[in-house]
């Protein structure tokens, strides 16, 4: 229907599916993790730093770039912003 008949308009949806699988099959909750846990010396090459460094890097960048989750959907992580983020930096994937 439309805004002519008196129905409400069509809702958009706010997250994306494939947006909403990034817990279960985004890169930082499953390759970088796992790496980090497994195999240290290929998370180093993925992520051009080890993990103790990542961590420090991440304290010192969270207040820049957390963001707060709403009603309407959950933020992304600081964790995964900067994972991410490094990753593409690193490769320009």
């Amino acid at each position: 229907m439309g805004k002519y008949m008196g129905s409400l308009p069509d809702r958009k949806v706010w997250v994306k599916p494939w947006v909403a699988r990034r817990k279960a099959q985004g890169f930082h909750h499953n390759l970088f993790l796992e790496l980090q846990l497994e195999d240290p010396n290929k998370y180093r090459r993925c992520m051009r730093m080890n993990a103790d460094l990542f961590e420090y890097l991440l304290t010192k960048v969270t207040p820049l770039i957390q963001r707060r989750n709403t009603h309407l959907r959950e933020s992304i992580s600081p964790a995964e912003r900067l994972s991410v983020t490094l990753r593409h930096l690193a490769t320009g994937l």
